[in-house]
């Protein structure tokens, strides 16, 4: 909600980067195409390849930040380690978003703050990340959100339900509004992609390419 034209969003998860390519807020960092089934690099590669595109972006100087989508369930190796606080001595403008962070703690501190969120609140989520993205824009460097996940699950959306039909402001009308609307988007955009795809094999009719 917070993105601006001129920031920019990196990520291998391929929902988060299908859907922000059809989004005129973001520009996309995501992996060149690779062969089908090939592995999604791991979390410390993740992290230096994101840091390595908010690099390049901060040469621009317009205040634009870098939102780096991280996932990966194995631990930070020192390289990675030695990244972040790369970019934290440099102050760079990228806000790190670690999904799945399981156990007590979330990663050790690399220099700039790591503030562990629910996974499931949207409303924490979106405060801290706005408090964060500012600080960016701001020229103070870095942050890292690290998304826990609890072992009591909840559903995130039934949460936000619940918050916004407390403070007035959600009505059952306007709930199927939205589904209609999300209904066609999604309609849309699986059929964007079949074009895509169709497109894709034609111009590779030797290779089974598939976007990240």
């Amino acid at each position: 909600m917070e993105l601006r034209a001129g920031d920019a969003v990196f990520s291998f998860h391929g929902a988060i980067a299908g859907y922000l390519l059809r989004s005129d807020l973001a520009a996309i960092f995501h992996g060149p195409p690779v062969q089908k089934r090939a592995p999604v690099p791991g979390l410390s590669a993740q992290i230096a390849l994101a840091t390595g595109a908010a690099l390049a972006g901060s040469h621009k100087k317009d205040n634009s930040v870098l939102i780096a989508f991280l996932s990966g369930k194995e631990g930070l190796y020192a390289t990675a380690q030695d990244v972040l606080r790369f970019a934290g001595r440099h102050k760079l403008p990228v806000l790190y978003v670690l999904s799945s962070v399981t156990g007590d703690d979330g990663p050790p501190s690399p220099g700039f703050p790591v503030i562990p969120v629910d996974a499931t609140d949207v409303v924490a989520i979106y405060r801290v990340a706005y408090e964060c993205i500012l600080r960016a824009r701001q020229g103070q460097g870095p942050s890292m959100l690290a998304c826990k996940a609890w072992i009591t699950k909840s559903d995130p959306i039934r949460n936000m339900e619940r918050y916004l039909t407390a403070k007035g402001l959600f009505t059952e009308k306007w709930k199927q509004e939205i589904i209609g609307k999300f209904e066609q988007k999604v309609k849309r955009a699986i059929a964007e992609s079949r074009k895509t795809k169709q497109k894709v094999l034609a111009s590779h009719e030797d290779d089974y390419l598939y976007f990240y």
